[in-house]
């Protein structure tokens, strides 16, 4: 029986259900597709390495975006100063800051749970983690570009 098959198909079904379904990342790859590249051969060492591609370019563009979020907050905080408004509320730099430390934190939380509940054992744990950084990523992007 192919090693591969048996190795992801249990990833497949312990991964949630939007990773399956996910949009691309910039180089137009997704986790599914490196399951399935004939010319990984079977490697898990080589898929892994895949995946980490995968993951290192959503968090190059997710950092992009939080930078630039984070700019636009602080030209509103400064137009707003100068408007001469004093609310409390309208410190939105320090809003969007806290936002990505809350959603870091989650990212690690959310992640680590669904390893632990994860009962196959095994190296497929780093897998999962790897799935769950990019599913969340993927989303934490959505909400980044949605906000403007």
């Amino acid at each position: 029986m192919n090693i591969r098959f048996l190795l992801f198909s249990s990833l497949y079904l312990a991964l949630p259900f939007n990773v399956h379904a996910q949009e691309p990342a910039s180089g137009g790859q997704t986790i599914v597709d490196c399951w399935h590249d004939p010319a990984i051969n079977d490697s898990h060492i080589a898929i892994g390495a895949c995946e980490g591609r995968i993951l290192k370019s959503l968090q190059s563009d997710m950092r992009q975006l939080y930078a630039k979020r984070k700019q636009e907050a602080r030209k509103l905080d400064t137009a707003s100063k100068r408007a001469g408004s004093n609310l409390m509320f309208m410190d939105a730099e320090k809003g969007t800051e806290q936002s990505q430390k809350d959603f870091e934190t989650y990212m690690a939380s959310e992640c680590d749970r669904q390893v632990r509940s994860y009962s196959g054992g095994g190296s497929v744990g780093s897998d999962i983690w790897t799935a769950c950084e990019i599913d969340l990523i993927s989303q934490r992007i959505a909400t980044l570009k949605a906000d403007h």
